[in-house]
């Protein structure tokens, strides 16, 4: 269903970045073990709920990616973002409807397009704060693997290299952090225009559709009448 298709692609797209690293992947088993500890509701409303228990199936079945940090993190994100993906999609489904109708009817859309616009701001918020603390649960991690490493029986060069990677990512992720930090609100109002924008590209195809069918319809509808009045044109006398 186009709900799902939805769902799975805008929650696994940000762990397709990683999808070569030599790693097992997730197991089914995995997905759902994360779902359960970053957001056990789901099972809940899945129970109440067919069709959302079909995209919860979808999801957890499309999360084919190797099991490492970066997906651990993505997985983590998409389990608490969950439910805010599905209001977003159907926040997007009811303004392209509203906006084609309106447009349609030659009204000015700008009232819808600010409603709309407050609402994703609103989801986006979520979305954002989501990010940020899984951002910093992966800092954690980091840190945790560097101790881990430091007490690892490698060769001083092994040693080395490793604790020396792990410092390098420990400081990139404090930069990423910092950046989500100092820049929340810039970053929510740039990723809610984006989704604007991308409603507003369905609705201009939506319209684009009906025009064209208007137009095939108009094209077949004089043809019939041509025809209808070659069938009963009458021969001149001679």
């Amino acid at each position: 269903m186009k709900r799902g298709i939805f769902l799975v692609a805008s929650l696994v797209i940000s762990s397709a970045l990683y999808s070569q690293a030599e790693e097992p992947l997730f197991s089914r088993e995995q997905v759902l073990d994360i779902f359960s500890l970053y957001n056990p509701s789901v099972f809940e409303k899945a129970k109440q709920n067919d069709t959302y228990a079909e995209l919860l199936d979808q999801f957890v079945q499309a999360f084919q990616v190797p099991d490492t940090l970066d997906n651990r993190v993505a997985l983590i994100a998409a389990a608490r973002n969950f439910e805010t993906s599905l209001r977003l999609h159907d926040l997007t489904e009811l303004y392209v409807e509203k906006a084609t109708w309106a447009q349609m009817a030659g009204q000015n859309s700008h009232g819808i397009d600010t409603l709309y616009r407050l609402d994703v701001q609103d989801e986006m918020t979520r979305i954002y704060a989501v990010s940020l603390q899984v951002n910093r649960w992966k800092l954690q991690e980091l840190k945790r693997a560097l101790k881990q490493v430091q007490k690892e029986n490698l060769s001083p060069e092994q040693k080395e290299e490793r604790i020396a990677r792990f410092k390098a990512d420990i400081k990139q992720q404090k930069a990423e952090i910092r950046s989500l930090e100092k820049n929340s609100g810039e970053l929510v109002l740039q990723f809610t225009d984006k989704q604007l924008a991308q409603a507003k590209a369905q609705v201009a195809q939506r319209l684009t559709a009906f025009e064209r069918a208007a137009a095939q319809e108009d094209s077949a509808a004089q043809a019939a009448n041509l025809q209808i009045k070659t069938n009963h044109k009458h021969p001149v006398a001679k």
